[in-house]
């Protein structure tokens, strides 16, 4: 049986690509990529330090089970199975009740909902709290991570192209005092606590001619940034635009792919 699922995965070709999302936050993109015999797993934080990124590529025949998402890529027949979870190199049950829109199971011992198109593709799937939605697949992707390096922009006003709906665009304050720009996500809940009037911000920060994933917090209608120190003098040359959350993690991978830009006024 193991060998039978093995050559049904190595016979179909695939590239995908989902967001992670937990709380409704964007928190990572996770790509997969399997030219039928190997198989590539790559996921990368939006708004982590470094960001923190796993790169794995595996021979499909030499692994005791098949991956997981890559079985979940694709529709999986009812029944249970295991599966080789990618980021831990651990076996994992995989049980699946039927149905062909929605398919219900467990995995490992969470329960899981996925929502599938006509063509058996994955379109989403909730495992507890995380959510994995499907995202268009760029035809090159970036050669270095827009996570780390940001993405060039013009200097100056700027703008989107085309149009995003929801974003926008400020000064903030400086309320930390850490002077780096990294852990800002870690930073920004923390500034949360004990402040209900608060609430998190995402989008951008842009410094000189790069644009970078940022989170920091809003009370009312001011910004503040708890991963710059008072006074610090960046803050008066930096923009800050929100995106609605919801629409935050598409709207990354869209900037990175170059299918939004930003652009001079």
């Amino acid at each position: 049986m193991l060998l039978l699922v093995l050559s049904t995965l190595a016979a179909t070709p695939v590239d995908a690509r989902f967001v992670l999302e937990v709380a409704e936050l964007p928190v990572a993109e996770l790509r997969v990529t399997s030219d039928g015999a190997r198989y590539t797993y790559r996921a990368t934080h939006f708004l982590e330090e470094g960001p923190a990124e796993a790169n794995l590529t595996f021979t499909l025949a030499e692994l005791p089970a098949p991956p997981e998402v890559l079985t979940l890529v694709t529709r999986p027949a009812p029944g249970c199975r295991d599966v080789y979870e990618e980021r831990r190199g651990v076996l994992e049950k995989l049980c699946v009740a039927g149905g062909t829109g929605t398919v219900k199971g467990t995995l490992g011992v969470e329960p899981f909902v996925a929502h599938y198109d006509r063509e058996a593709r994955l379109l989403d799937i909730k495992v507890g709290s995380a959510q994995w939605r499907a995202a268009t697949t760029s035809a090159q992707p970036p050669p270095e991570s827009p996570f780390v390096r940001g993405v060039a922009v013009p200097l100056g006003a700027l703008t989107f192209e085309p149009p995003i709906a929801g974003a926008r665009w400020m000064k903030a304050e400086g309320i930390g005092d850490d002077a780096a720009r990294a852990r800002c996500l870690v930073l920004a809940r923390r500034a949360l606590e004990g402040h209900p009037e608060r609430r998190l911000a995402v989008g951008l920060v842009i410094e000189g001619a790069r644009a970078f994933p940022h989170a920091w917090v809003m009370d009312g209608a001011r910004a503040l940034d708890p991963s710059v120190a008072p006074g610090d003098e960046r803050l008066a040359t930096r923009q800050y635009v929100e995106v609605p959350r919801a629409q935050s993690g598409r709207f990354y991978l869209q900037l990175f792919d170059g299918a939004v830009k930003l652009v001079a006024k």
